[in-house]
């Protein structure tokens, strides 16, 4: 029976020190690492114990020793038999301004109310304390406090840095720059054409991060290169910082201020092979004598094309804008319309023409006709009514041609006329 108790105090032993736990008997003080954001953000660094029984608690001292410092330095002092808690001698008022002491029934810690880049730093708690058998001890437990920053507002430039706007195919390009908080992070770019979104972040060249001057931030740069076309124009593009302490950005969201956007940019262009568009509100080119019929220019430019319409052969009927009315069409309209689009991009000039024509044809009336009858009266001293003799009914078809010749078009309209005619055979 003896060997059951020693088998089990072994594995109790065993579990105890699976949880770090180093003394069975003895206080047990605790110290976790903890992360904290740069700025106005609340961290704590805390110890926790638990007194065994017998032991007295005298002090905790918490100190800290940053990568530049040779050794700890206390910063707080912690009196549980007397509720108490002071500042280290050594501790400069701005720390205190933004720091807070507490203690509490088995923890003492640190409160950081703002973070700077000087609190991140590796942080002890030595305990000293009295244990059951009236001998002094001390005991200690370590943590880091690890930091990390939020990026800032970057800036944006352009290159070449033109006020008014770019040129169809030409090159541009998009200097992203600013810090990228800590641990370094990354720049994400978007291309709006309206309101849709477009990630581009894989056209953009990342350089290596770099630290921030007088912070423990890092600061990168990013270059996007693009050749502007007819569809860039009007477009933004933002530039995004990516970082872990970010949500991030889909590019639906309002730019904020870890993100910066162009202007709308012009994009200057010319017309093209199909440039300008020539129609009418009436199908084909065939139209009826007393017709209305509206010829229609356009072309798609920046800055917008002017428009003017000419008839081919007729110096005086040129008609200024990008629609012309023709009303109550008559057979001398008959003829090719050609429409002029003037555009001026950066000092040059750019003209473009596209020609339609059209056909004017005489409406065709058939006139009405009636059949004759003749009698004749009988001959004096006669009685008897005279029978009218054969009658015979011949159909006269006239066929009249109009030909119209000017510089460029060459037509031709028949009308066709039926005439009947009621003979009378005596």
């Amino acid at each position: 029976m003896v060997w059951i108790p020693t088998f089990s105090c072994w594995l109790f032993t065993s579990y105890l020190i699976s949880f770090g736990v180093s003394h069975v008997y003895g206080i047990t003080l605790t110290a976790r690492d903890e992360t904290g954001i740069k700025g106005p953000n609340p961290v704590t660094v805390k110890c926790e114990y638990v007194l065994a029984p017998g032991e007295v608690l005298f002090t905790i001292t918490m100190s800290r020793k940053r990568t530049t410092d040779p050794s700890y330095t206390d910063i707080a002092v912690f009196r549980p038999d007397v509720d108490s808690s002071l500042y280290g001698p050594g501790v400069a008022d701005d720390f205190k301004l933004r720091t807070t002491l507490i203690m509490s029934d088995g923890s003492t810690s640190v409160r950081f109310d703002r973070v700077e880049c000087e609190d991140e730093a590796a942080y002890r708690c030595s305990v000293d304390y009295q244990t059951a058998g009236n001998t002094a001890d001390t005991k200690t437990a370590d943590m880091n406090l690890l930091l990390q920053a939020q990026p800032l507002t970057p800036t944006i430039t352009l290159t070449p840095a033109y006020a008014d706007g770019y040129t169809d195919g030409q090159q541009v390009q998009f200097r992203c720059q600013g810090s990228i908080g800590k641990p370094a992070g990354d720049f994400l770019w978007f291309r709006y054409r309206g309101n849709t979104p477009e990630d581009i972040t894989s056209l953009a060249r990342l350089n290596p991060s770099y630290p921030t001057t007088g912070t423990c931030t890092f600061d990168r740069v990013s270059q996007l290169t693009l050749n502007v076309s007819r569809q860039d124009n009007g477009m933004t593009i933002r530039c995004a910082a990516n970082h872990t302490t970010l949500t991030k950005p889909t590019g639906f969201e309002t730019c904020n201020s870890t993100c910066r956007q162009t202007d709308k940019i012009a994009v200057f262009y010319t017309f093209t092979e199909s440039d300008p568009d020539v129609s009418s509100n009436l199908a084909g080119g065939t139209h009826t004598a007393g017709d209305t019929v509206t010829l229609k220019c356009n072309a798609d430019t920046n800055p917008p094309a002017t428009f003017s319409w000419h008839k081919e052969g007729d110096d005086n009927s040129t008609t200024p804008g990008g629609e012309w009315t023709l009303s109550n069409l008559q057979i001398e309209d008959s003829g090719t319309y050609t429409c002029m689009a003037t555009n001026v991009v950066r000092g040059v000039t750019y003209n473009a023409s596209r020609s339609l024509n059209i056909n004017v044809f005489a409406t065709t009336t058939t006139p009405s006709t009636t059949p004759s009858t003749s009698t004749q009266s009988p001959p004096s001293g006669k009685t008897d009514a005279v029978e009218p003799g054969p009658t015979g009914m011949f159909t006269i078809v006239v066929s009249v041609v109009i030909c119209r010749v000017s510089q460029h078009h060459y037509s031709c309209v028949q009308n066709i006329y039926n005439y009947s005619i009621s003979v009378h055979i005596l």
